[in-house]
């Protein structure tokens, strides 16, 4: 595989683990989750695309918990303006962590786990706190 290949199958693979992960899509099963990434990517053996699925899931479970510990500078970074925080500051020591990925995809993952995970359940505690 050449390295354009490379980084294209990741960035399905980080997509695929995120709609695993956060959607339950693929009846929230790894083996129809790796047909998908097949239709997109073809002609790699099942166990490439395990690996690629695997280490996409380990990426975006950690941002999880990256975002998580840092949820308050990653809202003053996307929220305010003018924003308090440079979001590739914040992104920095995560983004060290995947040095084969992308930085572009990287970013994207956190932003989306900000927004899915921490900004969802911000706006629905306050819309559930009476006044």
């Amino acid at each position: 595989m050449t390295r354009t290949e490379k980084k294209k199958m990741q960035e399905i693979a980080l997509e695929t683990a995120q709609r695993l992960i956060d959607y339950g899509y693929y009846s929230k099963k790894e083996s129809k989750a790796i047909s998908a990434m097949k239709r997109r990517f073809p002609g790699l053996s099942r166990e490439v695309y395990q690996r690629y699925l695997n280490d996409a899931m380990a990426v975006h479970h950690d941002a999880i918990k990256y975002v998580d510990s840092n949820r308050d500078t990653f809202y003053e970074a996307l929220m305010q303006k003018p924003p308090q925080h440079s979001l590739l500051e914040i992104a920095d020591n995560f983004v060290g962590r995947y040095s084969s990925y992308r930085v572009n995809q990287l970013i994207t993952t956190l932003i989306f786990v900000f927004f899915e995970c921490h900004l969802k359940n911000r706006n629905s505690e306050q819309g559930s706190q009476s006044p």
